[in-house]
């Protein structure tokens, strides 16, 4: 470590040596554009790793969303393929398919009129 003082310059031995206020002003504006050069690298790499770690957060934000559109791209085509298996099944049976739709008619109604009559004998 060195030191500057008014006189002259401690060295890292403890040496001493006498410099005149010019030497003194220069080696201290060097000492100071050193610091300054360092903090400026050190900000710099913080900046660097700063744009690292932005760039991985973007691409991680990108799979997520690539990862999701796939997801209702995939959902949106099992919906699809589900129509086309009704449909297919309600031409293929006709019959079967109407019984089924009056039964599920009948059993809804059913249960809806039995709320209805169920709810309005304890409001009473």
């Amino acid at each position: 470590m060195v030191k500057v003082c008014s006189t002259g310059i401690v060295g890292a031995e403890g040496a001493y040596v006498f410099v005149t206020q010019e030497e003194v002003e220069v080696y201290t504006m060097r000492e100071n554009l050193l610091k300054k050069t360092i903090q400026t690298g050190a900000q710099a790499y913080a900046g660097l790793d700063a744009t690292k770690v932005k760039a991985k957060v973007q691409d991680a934000l990108d799979d997520s969303v690539t990862s999701a559109r796939r997801a209702v791209k995939q959902g949106r085509h099992a919906a699809e393929d589900m129509l086309d298996e009704a449909v297919y099944c309600i031409k293929k049976n006709p019959l079967s398919a109407v019984g089924v739709s009056f039964w599920a008619g009948f059993g809804l109604g059913a249960v809806a009129i039995w709320v209805g009559l169920h709810n309005h004998n304890h409001k009473a």
